[in-house]
């Protein structure tokens, strides 16, 4: 039975917490029904959460909640429906700190950047002379950042934004990248920079990153509305 001092298995302290207090709520509120079927989807992520490093859910970043459900629905294959359960369970916990005189800042998620037919359906290529024109339309940092994904192909946001400044490398004269097999939803895989090799140099020495530090550090969702909003303007509706 719950109650303020149960604990949860699985769960850290914090995070055990609003678990209780949150399916309490519900008791109150809602049907027997519709509580049992939000408990294990709430403790699922949760636990993925912790499992990621987030020990206190209410300390988690808006990046952190956007790549945890991008590799969630899109690389796992889970329902669009957790993502609903999250903006339900952040809801509440901004209902909850404003009752204690507490702001805290949004993580609900758009749930239109998780339908996964909408998303298969906007894939489109660009010729090299196209991607060059589209680039110059972005400030620096960003135009490093679709050079170095338009040279390596790799999977966006997931691993792009699990690259260390330590899997870019030197090697006969070229710039290298190492993308291992944790990282990697495959294989892991090495192979030479042909076009974005200098500019990934040179941005890592703009920010003095060390080779512990992660390579980039960007918002995919508006990074992605910013593109969309770009690709309209140049090409309009055209499929390349």
């Amino acid at each position: 039975e719950l109650t303020p001092k149960y604990i949860e298995e699985g769960l850290t302290k914090e995070n055990s917490k609003y678990f209780v207090d949150y399916f309490l709520y519900l008791g109150r509120t809602k049907t027997e029904g519709y509580a049992n079927r939000n408990r294990s989807k709430i403790k699922s992520i949760m636990k993925g959460l912790q499992n990621s490093g987030i020990k206190d859910i209410l300390k988690i970043s808006f990046i952190e909640v956007e790549n945890y459900f991008t590799k969630w629905v899109f690389e796992e294959g889970h329902s669009q429906d957790y993502v609903e359960r999250w903006n339900a369970l952040w809801n509440w916990l901004e209902k909850e700190e404003r009752k204690q005189g507490k702001i805290i800042e949004s993580r609900k998620l758009n749930l239109n950047d998780f339908k996964k037919s909408k998303r298969e359906s906007m894939f489109v290529w660009l010729k090299k002379e196209e991607f060059d024109k589209f680039r110059t339309y972005f400030e620096e940092d960003k135009q490093t950042i679709l050079l170095f994904g338009f040279d390596s192909l790799i999977r966006m946001p997931t691993e792009i934004q699990s690259l260390k400044v330590e899997n870019i490398y030197e090697k006969g004269g070229e710039v290298w990248i190492d993308i291992p097999e944790e990282i990697s939803k495959t294989q892991g895989r090495k192979f030479n920079l042909v076009y974005s090799g200098e500019a990934i140099q040179n941005y890592i020495k703009k920010y003095e990153l060390k080779p512990e530090d992660y390579l980039f550090d960007f918002s995919p969702s508006l990074f992605n509305r910013e593109m969309k909003k770009i690709s309209k303007q140049i090409f309009g509706d055209k499929k390349s």
